[in-house]
């Protein structure tokens, strides 16, 4: 019994070494099976980010752009990003800066447009608050605008009314019809 087994213990241990390598080799082999559904999935979906830290440059403009959201999906094209309850900070190097925070938005790379839904909320770095429903931000001409209802305050006056045109990088600020301004003359010094 004693000479069987020495005579055959070499062919055992290459055997048992085969039927490990080999269940090896079907483990690894489920993994990349695994891999290739998921990013299948991703592919066809696209892909959905929780808590999302995003910036983007235009050092030819002087602009900057930071967007914080607690959920994003990438569409499966890559051109566009849809997120929800956003905090986006817009910065120019010629003019004050812009803060918005809202519900929705989407971003198409394509275009390089920006449409925000859902209670719009925005804070000037030189102290002014906007209030909208909706607006669209153009990266390529730096303006802000909508055609709903919005109210506009700071230091010196409120305005509301429908419809708001603003140029961050000119400082340029229009709100389409139906204006009421309230001007605070002690702050105004002519």
């Amino acid at each position: 019994m004693t000479r069987i087994l020495k005579k055959y213990w070499p062919l055992a241990g290459i055997g048992l070494l085969l039927v490990i390598v080999g269940f090896y080799l079907v483990q690894a082999q489920k993994g990349i099976e695994e891999n290739q559904l998921l990013a299948e999935l991703a592919s066809k979906e696209g892909v959905t980010l929780k808590n999302i830290h995003y910036t983007q440059k235009d050092p030819r403009k002087g602009l900057r752009w930071v967007l914080d959201a607690s959920k994003a999906n990438l569409s499966k094209d890559k051109r566009l990003l849809h997120f929800s309850r956003f905090r986006l900070k817009l910065e120019s190097d010629k003019g004050p800066g812009l803060q918005l925070e809202g519900k929705n938005g989407e971003y198409d790379k394509s275009t390089g447009e920006m449409t925000f839904s859902g209670d719009l909320r925005g804070r000037t770095d030189n102290g002014y608050t906007i209030a909208t429903n909706s607006a669209v931000y153009s990266q390529k001409q730096g303006n802000l605008r909508t055609d709903d209802q919005v109210e506009i305050s700071g230091p010196f006056f409120s305005v509301k009314g429908e419809g708001l045109f603003l140029n961050i990088e000119k400082e340029i600020l229009i709100i389409r019809s139906k204006a009421t301004t309230l001007i605070d003359s002690k702050q105004l010094i002519l």
